[in-house]
């Protein structure tokens, strides 16, 4: 699973828009997001490893990155 794929589940688990994602993200940085802007990096999956890390632990979630047979990025609840 890639990271945009994470990221569209984690905010379908937490019944969140990307405009509220969008919000609480700006509120919690201080930065400015628009729900078009999280939109965009969606898409092109081009958010920053501390955006996505920023993410993950307001919504109560750590990222965890193991070696294993896979390989693979996991988000962990």
């Amino acid at each position: 699973m890639t990271s945009k794929d994470e990221l569209k589940l984690l905010i379908l688990k937490e019944h969140l828009t990307v405009e509220k994602l969008a919000n609480k993200l700006s509120d919690k940085t201080g930065r400015h997001y628009t729900q078009r802007s999280l939109q965009v990096k969606i898409f092109k999956s081009s958010f920053r490893y501390d955006e996505m890390e920023e993410i993950a632990q307001m919504l109560g979630y750590e990222i965890k990155i193991e070696k294993n047979r896979d390989k693979k990025f996991v988000i962990l609840n």
